[in-house]
C-alpha cells in the first residue's frame, strides 16, 4: 500500500514538473541562446584581428536577426525614435515611403497612397541607391531621414534599383506634410 502511494506521488510530481517545464522552456532557451550570442559578441568585439565599434557592431547583430523575419520589422534605434516622435506630434514633409536595410540594402518596405512615392512609381522592394547625388547604402541608413525629411514641397531626386532590371531608375519626388 505503501509502495503504491510513494509510485502515485512520484507520478504526480513528474506530472506536474513536466506542466511547468513547457512554460519555463522558452525562458531557458531564450536565456542559454542569449548566453551564446554574448560570448560570440564578447570574443569577436574584444580580440578580432581589426577594431570593432561595438555600438555599430551589436545594431548589425540586431538587423541580421531581423532580416530573418518579415521585411515589416525593423529596430528603431534613438535616431529613428526621434523620428517616429515627429511622426506621431509634428509635421514634417516627405515622399510617403517607409525603408529599412535588407541583406545590406537600403530598400522600400512601406508606400502611403496618395503620396509622391507611390503616385510616380516606386515600388516596394526598390532599393535606393541615391537621393539627391548623396549615394545611399547601409552605412548611412541612420541618417536617411535628413535625406528624405523636407519642407513640404521640397523636390527630391532618388534613384532607384528595381529587382530585376538592368538599369537604374531616377525619380522627381516633391515632399507633401505627412
Amino acid at each position: 500500500m505503501r509502495n503504491k502511494t510513494v509510485k502515485f506521488g512520484l507520478i504526480a510530481i513528474i506530472i506536474t514538473a513536466l506542466g511547468f517545464t513547457s512554460d519555463s522552456d522558452i525562458y531557458f532557451r531564450i536565456n542559454k541562446s542569449l548566453d551564446t550570442f554574448g560570448r560570440v559578441y564578447r570574443e569577436i568585439t574584444l580580440n578580432y584581428v581589426d577594431e570593432i565599434n561595438p555600438e555599430e557592431f551589436i545594431v548589425e547583430g540586431i538587423n541580421g536577426m531581423l532580416n530573418s523575419l518579415d521585411p515589416y520589422t525593423v529596430y528603431i534605434d534613438e535616431t529613428g525614435k526621434k523620428d517616429i516622435d515627429i511622426i506621431t506630434n509634428g509635421k514634417y514633409g516627405g515622399i510617403g515611403a517607409t525603408v529599412g536595410v535588407r541583406n545590406g540594402n537600403v530598400t522600400i518596405i512601406d508606400l502611403l497612397e496618395g503620396y509622391s512615392a507611390k503616385i510616380e512609381g516606386l515600388r516596394i522592394g526598390d532599393i535606393i541607391k541615391q537621393i539627391d547625388s548623396v549615394q545611399i547604402g547601409a552605412d548611412n541608413y541612420n541618417d536617411i531621414g535628413k535625406f528624405l525629411k523636407k519642407e513640404p514641397g521640397t523636390k527630391i531626386d532618388i534613384t532607384i534599383e528595381r529587382p530585376g532590371m538592368d538599369e537604374l531608375l531616377n525619380f522627381e519626388l516633391t515632399a507633401q506634410e505627412i
